[in-house]
């Protein structure tokens, strides 16, 4: 509440119009004596027009200002931009999740709790933000049908009812149930409900708010679905093993005891623990794939590929390095090079020292296609 008040303040200071004054030029005029009073005066009223006269950014008109345009109000009821509502509470306690209020001031229902829900959507471009009586915004998460189940077992289907997790209360707007066809009178403290001249339920005055009458078990499964989620970390077995195994990155059951031992965890129950499916999967290898062609001879395939650049570099600066790997052997050569595009002229030394080496002749050479081998990366230009 301090921070919606200091907010409400901010916004409140930037609407002040600050008055300037012009001074005199430096050329002078000579101005008849018996006019001088008079012009000085009209120009004092000039200048007081033209500091005084606003614009509306809206409709282009001056002597009002863009939040109270008329026509820019009559354009956001035409598209449903204005969800303005109007919530009045008399003392700072919190507000049970499982109450509803009727609000006259409302032009959308309202809530805080995600339970109770028939059908869910994503809100419109222009129903992202409702604003609230101090011009706050608050963001909508969703919206869609909420069933109200009410003390006579009747059942009111609110439409278009917008999930705001922020909203303290939640609200149930007059005008969009006067259109859906229910009356309400007041009176006395007492609301009462009617549909098709039928009373269906009933409210009490409260905190300056009618609080409609809800039906006990549905009031109470609202309130334990609330808290249900509030509090989940709370049916957790913090005695558990298995818990324990998890939370500390999946290690051995030996260094759980280990962990016991030295008084860091207490005492845990290990009747859970159990086979665990994660650890199994983590340390299964990669089985070979199908119809892979490997090697029968030496320089048949030659697998090669280029590390860099390193932030480091080499005694003599170098930056790159890049491997050559035979299939077969699994022999492999590394050399140390400047640029990506010393990449072919590497190649072509490796493959002439291994093929005089063993009298062979290089068949296939493999690598991840980075494009270093097609002249791409030349860092020189």
């Amino acid at each position: 509440m301090c921070v919606q008040e200091e907010l409400r303040l901010r916004q409140e200071s930037s609407f002040n119009i600050m008055t300037t004054t012009q001074g005199v030029g430096s050329k002078k005029r000579k101005r008849h004596p018996s006019k001088k009073f008079v012009e000085s005066e009209n120009a004092t009223q000039t200048n007081q027009r033209k500091a005084f006269t606003v614009k509306c950014f809206f409709c282009g008109k001056k002597g009002h200002m863009k939040k109270d345009c008329i026509k820019r109000k009559t354009w956001f009821e035409k598209k449903g931009i204005n969800t303005t509502f109007i919530c009045f509470e008399s003392n700072i306690t919190e507000v049970p999740s499982n109450t509803w209020w009727i609000d006259s001031g409302a032009s959308t229902h309202v809530t805080n709790n995600m339970q109770g829900f028939l059908s869910i959507r994503k809100p419109k471009e222009h129903e992202r933000f409702i604003i609230m009586g101090n011009r706050l915004k608050a963001k909508v998460v969703s919206m869609g049908t909420y069933r109200l189940r009410l003390e006579s077992g009747h059942l009111m289907d609110l439409i278009d009812t917008c999930y705001v997790p922020t909203i303290s209360r939640n609200l149930v707007s007059l005008s969009r149930i006067d259109e859906l066809g229910y009356c309400l009178s007041f009176g006395n403290g007492k609301l009462s409900i009617f549909y098709d001249s039928i009373k269906v339920g009933s409210g009490i005055l409260c905190d300056g708010l009618y609080r409609i009458n809800l039906n006990p078990e549905f009031a109470k499964t609202l309130l334990t679905l609330q808290s249900t989620v509030g509090l989940k970390r709370s049916f957790n077995n913090e005695r558990s093993s298995t818990l324990w195994h998890r939370r500390l990155g999946y290690i051995s059951k030996e260094r759980i005891e280990r962990l016991l031992k030295n008084n860091i965890l207490k005492d845990l129950d290990f009747t859970d623990f159990d086979v665990c499916i994660d650890c199994i999967k983590g340390k299964q290898t990669k089985h070979t794939k199908k119809y892979a062609t490997r090697s029968k001879e030496l320089l048949e395939i030659i697998h090669t590929d280029i590390c860099g650049p390193l932030h480091i570099p080499c005694f003599s600066g170098e930056r790159y390095f890049i491997t050559f790997i035979d299939d077969l052997s699994r022999y492999g050569y590394v050399y140390l090079i400047h640029e990506k595009s010393q990449a072919v002229d590497t190649l072509e030394v490796y493959i002439n020292k291994v093929e005089r080496q063993l009298d062979r002749k290089v068949k296939i050479v493999r690598s991840d296609r980075g494009g270093e081998f097609y002249g791409r990366y030349d860092e020189s230009g």
